[in-house]
């Protein structure tokens, strides 16, 4: 894919590209490590303290109550979790706008933060928040924009403060926005808009800077390309997605 670089142009040699990405991610996990780390202590605390006052139980009772600790434990750690990564996102201001960016910027390096946290949540306990009001609480605090009534069926939306959800949009099962690229040693970071009462399918692609006007369709499976604007009403499809219904057709297509 192509992109206007704007201001923003060169090539990064490849030995300085790679030492910086070990330099990024390096710094990343460490931040992640302790994120998820510090997410750990009210699973642990209570397990443990279970286990000092249950001294005088039985080895099977004493073992049940770890189990239950355990369990009620990993919800409290995912709770903890999203709440950590809300307020270091936040103090530390890691959301980022839409524009094109050197690898070595202080941008890059709040996009990389931003975006290991994002990744930490998906990976370990987001599949528990959807289709629930909680993953649109989530994504707001790592600064989304999402209107009322909105429904996330999906793990997949990467980038949250470069998504704008207006009311009552659907996203449904594994869709996957994309809000960034790369190309030639510049970090391409564009904004995904999804206007009032649109839809997006099971399964299906936004790359960057999509727009999706109100009330429009994208059918399952589709992959829009970037950049890509879909007029209100309309439903669109395929690979890549293209226009197939006006939207007078579009409650037969619902349908």
């Amino acid at each position: 894919m192509t992109y206007n670089h704007n201001s923003v142009t060169g090539m990064i040699p490849p030995r300085q590209m790679q030492l910086g990405q070990w330099l990024f991610i390096g710094l990343a996990y460490g931040f992640a490590g302790a994120v998820v780390g510090l997410s750990l202590v009210p699973g642990l605390a209570l397990t443990s303290w279970w286990w000092d006052s249950s001294g005088s139980s039985s080895w099977l009772m004493r073992l049940a109550g770890v189990g239950l600790c355990l369990g009620w434990g990993y919800f409290l750690f995912g709770l903890s979790l999203l709440g950590l990564t809300v307020a270091f996102c936040r103090g530390a201001r890691l959301p980022v706008r839409e524009g094109d960016y050197p690898f070595f910027s202080i941008t890059a390096a709040r996009w990389v933060f931003s975006y290991l946290l994002t990744l930490a949540v998906q990976t370990l306990f987001l599949p528990f928040m959807r289709s629930t009001p909680l993953i649109c609480l989530w994504y707001r605090g790592m600064g989304a924009t999402i209107g009322p009534d909105v429904q996330i069926n999906t793990c997949q939306l990467n980038d949250a403060s470069l998504l704008e959800f207006g009311d009552g949009v659907l996203v449904g099962a594994d869709a996957l926005i994309i809000c960034h690229a790369t190309e030639g040693g510049i970090l391409i970071l564009r904004k995904t808009r999804l206007s009032s009462g649109s839809a997006i399918g099971a399964g299906a692609v936004l790359m960057p800077g999509v727009t999706v006007g109100s009330d429009a369709v994208v059918l399952p499976g589709s992959v829009v390309p970037p950049n890509s604007r879909i007029p209100a009403g309309e439903v669109w499809g395929g690979v890549p997605a293209q226009c197939l219904k006006s939207s007078e057709a579009r409650s037969k297509v619902a349908a």
